[in-house]
């Protein structure tokens, strides 16, 4: 994957559909959806030495979902200024985003694009991608 767009789109399939290892087209309609920022934004980076220095380690990237909720809650209050956090996917390593309902003004009025995954115009490069993260594509 040569651009940061294939980057992001893999890394947000196999997030998405990360407990199924299916990516289901129709199911729920999914869509793909990429912005541009209206704004810049202020995270928090997690993905150096800030959970060692918190008092914590990678597990929360990597670990329970409860416990990663209950670090953002923490953030959150801890760190007013910041709206959203930078992190690791714990899949494929591939930095995300994400974002607390404060960025909702850093957030353009409509999308740079928006098209469902059952589109055919996405099915060639959802088969690849599929291939790649050893999921099924339905």
């Amino acid at each position: 994957y040569g651009t940061t767009g294939s980057k992001a789109i893999l890394t947000a399939l196999a997030e998405y559909f990360q407990d199924t290892h299916v990516i289901d087209r129709r199911r729920h309609t999914p869509w793909l959806v990429a912005f541009m920022l209206a704004k810049g934004l202020s995270l928090l980076d997690t993905t150096g030495l800030w959970p060692i220095q918190a008092g914590g380690n990678m597990a929360i990237t990597s670990g329970s979902r409860a416990q990663a909720r209950k670090w953002s809650r923490g953030i959150y209050k801890q760190y007013p200024p910041i709206v959203g956090i930078w992190y690791s996917s714990s899949l494929v390593g591939n930095p995300c985003i994400a974002l607390y309902e404060r960025a909702r003004d850093r957030l353009p009025g409509r999308p740079h694009f928006n098209e469902s995954l059952a589109s055919p115009k996405l099915l060639s490069g959802l088969t690849q991608m599929a291939e790649d993260l050893k999921y099924d594509l339905k």
